[in-house]
């Protein structure tokens, strides 16, 4: 089921969608997909989106934000080291308002040497 989704997307994600319109209108629909339960739908979205633009931190983020919610804590986590990958020079939004307490709620992750999962400001151990 996971990749005729993920071959449907492909097929029609880029139909009548002006080039500069693209990110906007997948990150609209990959909000409607998550609204309707389409869990898949909005991953593949997502997917194809990060591979049309990898440098751009608010779709990791919103993936990332998608994998917390909706799915397992080996997807969260191969979701987050893919994104440091792509944007290594990502700074937890945490820290920057309150320096100390990123650290505080992800000292698991610090002790388990996992610094990405809180670069993106998501962390599968986080108090939510």
């Amino acid at each position: 089921m996971t990749a005729t989704c993920i071959a449907c997307v492909k097929a029609v994600i880029d139909l009548g969608i002006e080039e500069e319109d693209r990110k906007r209108t997948w990150m609209a629909d990959a909000d409607e997909a998550i609204k309707r339960g389409s869990v898949e739908t909005a991953r593949a979205i997502y997917g194809h989106a990060l591979s049309v633009f990898p440098g751009k931190k608010s779709i990791w983020r919103r993936a990332a934000q998608l994998e917390k919610a909706k799915g397992s804590k080996e997807s969260l986590d191969a979701i987050l080291k893919k994104a440091v990958t792509y944007c290594p020079q990502v700074h937890c939004p945490i820290s920057d308002a309150l320096p100390g307490v990123c650290a505080f709620f992800c000292a698991s992750c610090i002790e388990a040497g996992l610094k990405h999962h809180f670069r993106l400001g998501v962390c599968s151990r986080q108090i939510a």
